[in-house]
């Protein structure tokens, strides 16, 4: 997945003022990409929490959207085999 990718995706960032976030946002620019932030999180080591992902009937996830799925669904199947 590229930058360029993203740019026209909402986002779930980290809140500004933890470190990854200023890496975050400098390597964006450097790609000439604006992020599209639509939440701010704490940040996060590790969670625990049940998952689900809701789409309408008849629409296509976005590439960020599938590629997200298709994280969730391989972590998934190493925690389950670790």
């Amino acid at each position: 997945m590229r930058w360029a990718d993203l740019k026209d995706a909402p986002l779930i960032a980290v809140r500004p003022g933890c470190g990854v976030c200023r890496t975050i946002d400098e390597t964006a620019a450097r790609a000439g990409v604006q992020l599209q932030i639509s939440n701010e999180v704490g940040f996060v080591t590790s969670v625990s929490r049940s998952v689900c992902v809701v789409r309408k009937r008849g629409r296509q996830l976005s590439v960020a959207c599938q590629a997200f799925v298709q994280t969730l669904a391989d972590d998934l199947v190493q925690h389950r085999t670790a």
